[in-house]
């Protein structure tokens, strides 16, 4: 009788039990006519090894070779012989391949039916898995692909929206775009990233009934496969008038005067870093008798300035020139609209800096010229009497990114341009980039 006795397999013959191996063990043939035996059982799969770093190495056959060639080319050398189903494996350890290339040195046997030449491979990121079939064909490759770096890819970028446009007559300046400013910014292989620039906000004429207050830029928006939105710059905020309050937004605008002698409201730009990773600043007070002086918008560099015996001026812009290379009105982005001239009080106008930002309306011009596009700065407002304002300036967004990663991707028709290892990127109107 045959049976299993505890761990072990056990059969009767010739009279007696016969002990056949223990747990986890094989049986094993020699061959013909020879005696079977147990056998620890070896274990699956491929017996990975340290990773070569030299110039040469012989591999052995159920192994697998990470293989760094950053310091030179490396040279491999396969078993003299070779059984059916014999199987090896390399892996670019480095992603060097394709500087430094594995060459196979095949000892005697074919590859794929041929002596020669030694198979090369210079791929970056490539594996390769052989097999020896039969004498024939010798070693079959039944791997040699690569695989795409999928690693995050660092890019410095600058995300900004509409700028405001001034109030009209008596009119605060216009609040800048709100402006984000990142360093190092990943982005992930094969993501599409979806741009949409904004516009500056429409100029307003003291002529049209009921335009008075500045109206507000819009916002520039960077989404991920047309999903999850990663940035959002809030639009600059519209300019006041007189006696009215100015509207908030990603700077604040600034107030129009007060005849009546009563404190006017300061504008509140969008919360934030204080525009080095954030928004903008808040708009300037526009002030009551006896000087009547709007306040200038607010910037992504600083605060509009209060209106005084002068007009305020607009808040500065952000200097980025450093980073994209005098992209924007040279170098600056985001600029507030300075506040319009007040013949109550006789005020110059309030003026503006670099950023795209315009003053404010002059006796002799009376409306304020319009901000530069795709810098996101604000109008000025229009001066007393009648004085319209221009339109705020549109939004942008900027990207540096090491030129070797740049994939060139695109939709929309951005600028490119290449600066020493760079290439920087600037969307002008809506677009995609592939990562």
């Amino acid at each position: 009788m045959s049976g299993i006795i505890g761990s072990k397999l056990n059969i009767r013959g010739s009279g007696r039990i016969a002990k056949l191996g223990t747990d986890g063990q094989v049986l094993t043939s020699a061959g013909a006519g020879q005696p079977c035996a147990f056998e620890d059982a070896a274990g699956g799969g491929t017996s990975w090894q340290s990773v070569e770093t030299g110039a040469t190495f012989t591999a052995v056959a159920g192994n697998g070779y990470p293989v760094n060639t950053t310091a030179q080319a490396c040279t491999v050398t396969l078993p003299a012989s070779a059984s059916v189903g014999d199987t090896i494996q390399f892996i670019d350890y480095a992603r060097k391949w394709g500087t430094n290339a594995l060459t196979i040195d095949q000892n005697s046997l074919n590859f794929q039916g041929n002596t020669t030449p030694n198979p090369i491979y210079d791929t970056d990121g490539q594996s390769v898995t052989i097999v020896y079939a039969d004498t024939t064909k010798g070693w079959i490759p039944t791997v040699d692909d690569d695989v795409a770096l999928k690693l995050p890819i660092d890019v410095d970028i600058v995300v900004v929206a509409g700028g405001g446009s001034g109030g009209n007559t008596y009119g605060g300046g216009g609040g800048a775009g709100g402006l984000i400013y990142k360093t190092s910014h990943e982005l992930t292989g094969t993501n599409v990233y979806d741009v949409v620039i904004g516009a500056g906000g429409a100029g307003k004429d003291y002529s049209v009934s009921g335009a008075a207050v500045g109206a507000v830029g819009v916002d520039t928006t960077w989404t991920i496969n047309g999903g999850a939105t990663e940035f959002t710059a809030k639009g600059g905020g519209g300019g006041g008038e007189q006696n009215t309050a100015a509207v908030d937004g990603g700077s604040g605008a600034g107030s129009g005067h007060n005849v009546n002698n009563a404190s006017s409201e300061t504008q509140t730009g969008q919360s934030g870093d204080s525009g080095t990773y954030g928004f903008g600043f808040d708009g300037g007070q526009g002030t009551a008798a006896p000087n009547y002086s709007p306040g200038g918008g607010g910037g992504a560099g600083s605060v509009g300035a209060a209106g005084t015996s002068t007009s305020g001026a607009g808040g500065t812009g952000k200097d980025l020139s450093a980073v994209f290379a005098s992209e924007g009105d040279s170098g600056f982005f985001a600029s507030g609209g300075g506040g319009g001239y007040s013949a109550d009080g006789s005020s110059g106008a309030g003026s503006a800096s670099s950023g795209g930002g315009t003053a404010g309306g002059t006796p002799s011009a009376g409306a304020s010229s319009a901000a530069a596009a795709n810098t996101g700065g604000g109008s000025g407002g229009g001066a007393s009497g009648g004085g319209a304002s221009g339109n705020g300036g549109s939004g942008v967004i900027c990207f540096k990114v090491l030129t070797a990663n740049y994939t060139g991707t695109v939709t929309g028709s951005p600028a490119t341009r290449e600066v020493g290892d760079y290439t920087i990127v600037e969307f002008t109107g809506d677009g995609s980039y592939t990562a």
